[in-house]
């Protein structure tokens, strides 16, 4: 007679388990895919927007008048104005202000006319700064400036002459023969013997490249230029020498490697070598001696080159 037939007692069984169940035993099922994502505190806060109701009551028909309406929003600040800087020895104010100071009259006298104003009230009566006033109106001849001269330094270079070089150096390079850098220095020294070597660099860098870069004339740098002579697939001496030091490498790990002998012959593989080598001559590498010339190039062409007399 088969035994009776238990029926399963969820009290029993956890008992068993140690009152925590069979869940410690069997875990829930992993749900497949990436996780939602929790959102942030980032973004406006929640705020409990009610909707008005449909009909106005009598409060809220009072607290409509109570309110006031916002004031309309203040005008932007009118920007302020540029300051600018004003060429006294060009102005037509500092050439009138200096002719009353020798003269004696005009601005230069008081109320009864008399000539007993200061040169800083004669200033502040014109609108002219003190201290370049009196550069002006210098007891010393020698030391007084000129109304109408420009201060500073005087140019290196007239307009003529900046616009002549540049259009000699596009023309150069337009007949395949550019200038570089020593070419263009000595070029402007002759022009201007006045120069040294380093003012007429630093002329050609900050003056002559880029006024006639503005006009359309030069490039704003330098470019490379091919020589004439090189064919298409020259290449640098410093490249075939590393050619040729590559080749050498593979001959000595074949004879390394091969270090037996012919069974007919009896000579080395070194001696025979050359039977087994095919194809190396079709590379046709040919050495440029004259290397990268950099020149200042036309604005007009696109391709550069220089004639080399190499051959």
């Amino acid at each position: 007679m088969a035994p009776p037939r238990k029926i399963f007692n969820k009290t029993d069984a956890d008992k068993y388990c140690g009152g925590k169940g069979l869940r410690q035993y069997f875990k829930p099922k992993k749900k497949l895919g990436r996780p939602k994502k929790k959102k942030g505190p980032a973004g406006r806060p929640k705020t409990n927007l009610t909707k008005p109701s449909a009909e106005p009551t009598e409060n809220s028909a009072e607290k409509s008048k109570s309110k006031k309406p916002p004031p309309p929003p203040s005008p932007p600040p009118p920007p302020l104005p540029k300051k600018t800087r004003t060429n006294w020895s060009t102005s037509n104010v500092m050439k009138k202000a200096v002719h009353a100071w020798d003269s004696k009259s005009g601005d230069a006298l008081d109320e009864n006319g008399d000539a007993s104003l200061t040169y800083q009230q004669v200033a502040a009566r014109v609108g002219i700064p003190p201290k370049t006033f009196y550069h002006y109106i210098n007891p010393d001849i020698k030391k007084r400036r000129t109304v109408g001269k420009a201060q500073g330094r005087s140019r290196m270079l007239t307009d003529g002459a900046i616009n002549l070089l540049g259009e000699t150096i596009a023309r150069q390079d337009r007949a395949n023969d550019g200038m570089n850098t020593r070419e263009t220095i000595d070029t402007l020294i002759e022009m201007e013997p006045k120069l040294n070597r380093e003012q007429a660099r630093q002329q050609i860098k900050n003056v002559i490249v880029p006024q006639n870069t503005k006009r359309n004339i030069l490039k704003p740098k330098m470019v490379k230029a091919q020589a004439t002579t090189s064919e298409r697939t020259s290449i640098t001496p410093a490249q075939q020498y590393r050619w040729h030091v590559l080749v050498d490498k593979q001959y000595d790990w074949m004879r390394a490697n091969n270090t037996g002998r012919c069974k007919r012959t009896g000579k080395t593989f070194g001696e025979v070598m050359e039977h087994f080598l095919i194809g190396l001559d079709e590379a046709c590498l040919m050495t440029d001696v004259s290397g990268n010339f950099y020149i200042y190039g036309s604005a007009d062409k696109r391709k550069h080159e220089k004639n080399i007399n190499s051959r």
